[in-house]
């Protein structure tokens, strides 16, 4: 848990996917300490769907359902601040955001 809080959580079947990147182990495992696998996120090979449809297996790090809850308000707020700069919509981040509650 981050900044006083938790994290956003999408729904099981649906995320937001950052940039796809071909890594090799070694900057794999960087970017595992980054993103905080094992103890914060666990990274899971999965099926995605790409933006033109097309499936692939990806790396994803995902939250255990047993680490959830609710945002921080003063992280909500960061978050709302960077989807109304970059145009992303507001009520994805508002359903994750509830979500993490659970």
């Amino acid at each position: 848990m981050g900044r006083g809080g938790g994290h956003p959580r999408a729904g099981p079947r649906r995320a937001h996917l950052g940039p796809a990147l071909q890594l090799p182990e070694p900057e794999l495992l960087v970017l595992d300490r980054y993103e905080g696998h094992p103890w914060a996120y666990r990274r899971k090979r999965l099926f995605v769907t790409q933006d033109d449809g097309r499936q692939r297996r990806a790396h994803v790090y995902v939250l255990p359902a047993e680490a959830t809850a609710a945002p921080a308000p003063g992280y909500l707020q960061v978050l709302r601040g960077a989807y109304g700069r970059l145009g992303f919509d507001l009520g994805t981040l508002a359903a994750a955001a509830a979500g993490g509650a659970r």
